[in-house]
């Protein structure tokens, strides 16, 4: 069933006319891509899902590459500053899953659509390339919370951030996105457990 204009209202609006424009179509955008892939998204749909003509669209993106690419990094931006500082290396872990794979089953859905989406596409060189910047922009601020950690010593000097993130959020996000599977949050703490143990005893060291 398609969704109404009223479901797919974003939650952040900011500036003016023009600033909620943008808004709409980047997250109308975002929408689109889950929900249709990316071969199958149009200026057309997008302007429909948004509320504006399709000019409106055309005239600060001229590419269908060039909208996806600022949706997808607005995202990022977005997802960078949704998790809380906990205080702790678990609790940290354990907001960041629950920020993008257990609370929120809108943004659980998206995330499964746009990784399904990209997925898709890995025969597109220009494609494959913004799915490896989008990886790395989702990837930092976990990035960042295990290096604040082990600056705090609750993990030994010479850990590696990435696997010890690839470690929870790989099985986490294969779940999700490759399984359609919802993710409880006591699932999430036992694989944050697991890997922390072995962390701590040194075996995520470089």
């Amino acid at each position: 069933m398609e969704r109404t204009r009223s479901d797919l209202a974003p939650r952040r609006r900011t500036g003016g006319r023009s600033a909620r424009v943008v808004n709409d179509v980047l997250e109308a955008t975002v929408d689109a891509l889950a929900h249709g892939g990316y071969a199958n998204l149009s200026f057309d749909e997008v302007a429909a899902r948004a509320g504006v003509s399709r000019t409106t669209v055309y005239r600060r993106w001229a590419t269908k590459q060039e909208l996806v690419r600022a949706a997808l990094l607005r995202m990022c931006e977005e997802c960078a500053g949704a998790a809380r500082d906990m205080g702790t290396i678990r609790a940290d872990l354990l907001e960041h899953a629950r920020v993008r794979l257990i609370d929120d089953r809108r943004e659980r859905e998206r995330s499964a659509g746009l990784m399904r989406a990209l997925m898709a596409e890995f025969e597109d060189s220009e494609l494959l390339a913004l799915a490896r910047l989008i990886r790395e922009r989702v990837q930092q601020p976990v990035i960042a919370t295990i290096e604040r950690a082990i600056a705090r010593g609750e993990l030994p000097v010479g850990t590696d951030p990435q696997l010890v993130m690839e470690a929870i959020f790989g099985p986490l996000y294969n779940r999700v996105g490759v399984f359609g599977e919802e993710v409880q949050e006591a699932d999430a703490a036992r694989l944050v457990d697991l890997v922390l143990a072995g962390a701590r005893a040194g075996a995520a060291k470089r």
